[in-house]
């Protein structure tokens, strides 16, 4: 049972919507140091409040019974919300001038969220073990390769999904492969 609770507190402390505004907001210091850290607090309301917002509000009405949204079908609903709330972010940014890493950001999470949907149409595939693969990626790109042992973070995050039977080993290797694969893939791209 103690390796239960330890698997939800990994679970629920690297959590999507906590991954991605740690990130944003390490990734805005990064860019621009406090002007960069507005700029990610301006993308964190709509990449991690907004679908809160949402998932919560998904609750209150019953169409969901939790905040990981475990059943596929709903996740359906969900992801296109968080996709266009992302893109509409990331146009504003754009648009508004933020630091060009924040917008690329913000290109990467819409690039893993595409596949994900995708793949969720037919299969439940592991978010919590994509958003972070894409995280350490992106963090290895931007701020050096020692970052890459975040890796071991995504390990311990699939092997918490596991545990508590929310997702099996294969669902979680494809989440982390289909987020560092996507999110490498827009490096590339941007440069």
């Amino acid at each position: 049972m103690a390796s239960l609770r330890v698997a939800r507190v990994v679970s629920d402390v690297l959590d999507p919507k906590n991954v991605v505004v740690a990130g944003l907001v390490l990734i805005g210091w990064r860019a621009g140091g406090w002007p960069g850290l507005g700029w990610a607090l301006l993308a964190v309301l709509f990449t991690g409040i907004v679908p809160a917002v949402v998932i919560r509000l998904g609750m209150v009405l019953g169409r969901w019974d939790d905040p990981h949204v475990r059943r596929r079908e709903a996740r359906i609903v969900v992801i296109p919300v968080v996709m266009a709330s992302v893109g509409g972010c990331g146009v504003l940014l754009a648009q508004l001038g933020a630091p060009p890493v924040l917008v690329g950001a913000l290109l990467a999470m819409l690039a893993v969220l595409l596949p994900l949907f995708l793949v969720t149409l037919v299969w439940k595939v592991s978010v919590h073990t994509a958003v972070t693969g894409g995280a350490v990626t992106a963090f290895a790109a931007l701020l050096g390769p020692w970052w890459a042992l975040g890796y071991l973070f995504v390990v311990v995050v699939g092997f918490s999904r596991v545990a508590l039977r929310e997702h099996t080993v294969a669902q979680a290797v494809v989440g982390a492969l289909l987020g560092a694969g996507a999110t490498a893939g827009v490096i590339f791209a941007l440069g």
